[in-house]
């Protein structure tokens, strides 16, 4: 809830269902789970929350051991029915403009590294990179297995649409400059080095709740 009205906020959509601002939503920004060994290699002075907070907690633990095996049941908790075509845990990644939205499986975006589609009217790519743990899996994040990274791009530089297709585990090349592009949406060399691609709110999700507030 906000502690100016007191209206009380759905965690999925950023939208306030009770309370004055009732029907009001909030503005999603782009952001990447990534590793910190990636964040820090890129940005070596950038502040970071302490883990010095001065309760016991182990940061590094995972009290839900398990819970994102795709052969999994959602916690009990959820009493919705499940929609059929996909494993209630199986994961995605999904992007939403507007009133238009699009997914993907990730084990798809995994074998391909990146997949094209359209969202509305503008073509979008997927983009996958590895080396990210899930925190969901062991009991040690650490030695959780690697499910990547994900991010969500508008395929277009200066009104001229690009198709990509992975060169490497987190490398990407569009067919039309054969310029290499990294997971952040960067060029990094190629005629369009330097460029940037235009990030778009995107969300990590298992398929139980992405099909029940996206259905």
């Amino acid at each position: 809830y906000d502690r100016q009205t007191e209206s009380w906020w759905q965690q999925f959509t950023g939208e306030a269902i009770v309370g004055e601002l009732a029907g009001w939503k909030l503005k999603q920004v782009p952001s990447r789970i990534v590793s910190w060994k990636s964040f820090k290699d890129r940005h070596p002075n950038a502040e970071v929350l302490s883990r010095e907070t001065g309760h016991q907690r182990n940061y590094g633990q995972n009290p839900y051991v398990g819970y994102d095996d795709v052969s999994g049941r959602p916690f009990a908790l959820f009493g919705a029915p499940t929609d059929p075509r996909h494993a209630p845990m199986a994961r995605i990644v999904g992007v939403v403009a507007d009133d238009d939205r699009d997914h993907v499986m990730l084990t798809d975006l995994q074998l391909t590294g990146s997949l094209m589609a359209t969202l509305g009217d503008q073509r979008i790519v997927y983009f996958w990179a590895p080396h990210v743990a899930s925190a969901l899996d062991r009991a040690n994040i650490a030695t959780s297995k690697d499910i990547g990274t994900t991010a969500v791009y508008v395929a277009t530089v200066a009104d001229r649409p690009l198709e990509f297709k992975q060169s490497e585990p987190g490398r990407f090349i569009d067919q039309q400059t054969g310029s290499t592009w990294n997971a952040s949406g960067q060029a990094i060399s190629g005629p369009l080095s330097g460029t940037r691609l235009q990030p778009l709110p995107h969300i990590d999700t298992f398929w139980f709740a992405w099909s029940i507030f996206m259905p």
